[in-house]
């Protein structure tokens, strides 16, 4: 079964059409940079797109869904919004977000400044 037909399985909400997907990894920038392109183009309005990995493990979709909402919301204020976990172990195969000042709270949901990336 393709990959997009998976995914629009699992979100029927979704068209299979609406997923970018990389015949092969080619890093994360380029097919961000691709999926707003594609976005731009189909929509009449601005879009908001979403990169996620494929190797999440997300326990309380509940919970992440919400803070999808929240940070749809934060977009839609014309911000750039990324996702980060506080770590539980120091790796060199991920970046690291410094926090910076609380920004606001939506729904519960603390939504900070990020100052900077740290590879």
């Amino acid at each position: 079964m393709a990959v997009a037909k998976q995914l629009s399985d699992q979100v029927p909400e979704i068209p299979a059409q609406n997923f970018v997907l990389e015949p092969e990894g080619h890093g994360t920038a380029p097919v961000i940079g691709l999926g707003e392109i594609i976005a731009e183009r189909l929509a009449n309005e601005e879009a908001i797109i979403g990169c996620q990995m494929a190797d999440n493990f997300i326990q309380d979709t509940d919970k992440f869904l919400k803070v999808l909402q929240v940070a749809a919301e934060s977009a839609q204020n014309g911000k750039i919004v990324t996702l980060g976990i506080q770590p539980t172990f120091a790796s060199t195969g991920f970046g690291y977000i410094e926090q910076g000042d609380l920004q606001q709270t939506v729904d519960g949901l603390d939504v900070f400044e990020a100052v900077r990336f740290k590879e």
